[in-house]
């Protein structure tokens, strides 16, 4: 089952510690102050037929994305999710690679050898 959410990025000026210090590895933990950056909607749900789900019990998934160009940087090759919950004893450390703009320029140029070649079939 799943609902859509709304969500906010943050550029966090500072950070909670973890409840427990045996959890160090989900530091930073919780956000005490930062800036708004941008807000953007996304999902998230719960399930127990999920095929990452071994254990028989339930699994959450959220999901969203965003602008990358709210950084303000540009060649971007990785972005890394820092996720925890609660007393922070639940963390997920993750790394996704970022599309390069050489596949706009495949795009693009598909779609100026498309509008070529309709424009030769409509002359002859």
């Amino acid at each position: 089952t799943g609902s859509t959410a709304h969500f906010s990025l943050y550029e966090v000026t500072e950070w909670e510690a973890p409840m427990y210090a045996q959890h160090a590895i989900a530091s930073p933990f919780q956000m005490i102050s930062g800036n708004l950056l941008d807000t953007f909607d996304g999902a998230y749900g719960t399930g127990t037929d999920l095929a990452s789900n071994i254990d028989g019990g339930t699994s959450y998934v959220v999901e969203g994305a965003f602008n990358l160009s709210v950084f303000g940087i540009q060649n971007i090759d990785n972005v890394t999710l820092h996720w925890t919950m609660l007393c922070g004893n639940d963390y997920l450390n993750t790394t996704a690679s970022v599309p390069e703009p050489g596949v706009l320029l495949l795009v693009g140029s598909g779609l100026i050898g498309a509008g070529y070649i309709r424009r030769r079939l409509v002359r002859s």
